[in-house]
This record gives C-alpha cells, sequence and structure tokens, in this order.
C-alpha cells in the first residue's frame, strides 16, 4: 500500500534527490510517483512500509509478545 505525501516526509523517494546528479531512471521514477501538490511542493505516493513498526521480542517458549 501507499500513501501520498508530500516528498520530503518520503525518506526512500527524498533520498533520491539527495544523490546529484540524479540518474534518468531515478527522474523517470519521481515523476511516475508523483500524486499532487500541497501548495507548491510535490506529493509523491510513498510506500507505507515506512511506517515505524513494534519491536517484538520472543520469550523462551517461543511465543512471540509486544514490547
Amino acid at each position: 500500500m501507499r500513501e501520498c505525501k508530500v516528498i520530503s516526509l518520503c525518506p526512500s523517494l527524498f533520498a533520491i534527490l539527495q544523490h546529484r546528479p540524479i540518474k534518468s531512471q531515478d527522474a523517470d521514477h519521481l515523476r511516475r510517483s508523483q500524486c499532487g501538490f500541497e501548495g507548491t511542493l510535490p506529493k509523491v505516493c510513498c510506500p507505507l512500509s515506512q511506517q515505524p513498526t513494534t519491536p517484538t521480542t520472543t520469550n523462551f517458549e517461543g511465543k512471540v509478545k509486544l514490547l
């Protein structure tokens, strides 16, 4: 799943902008990912997998419990 958000809030796509010069295939990927604007700021379809996850631990019986 993906979420449309300002590119600076999407680490994986924003990182592409940090590496200069931008490769043509990366620029194409950014263009295809664009889903609108917030004012003058471009928004992109950002993968939801970048949301923070809750760490887990496994107890000695092999059962998973949340921290």
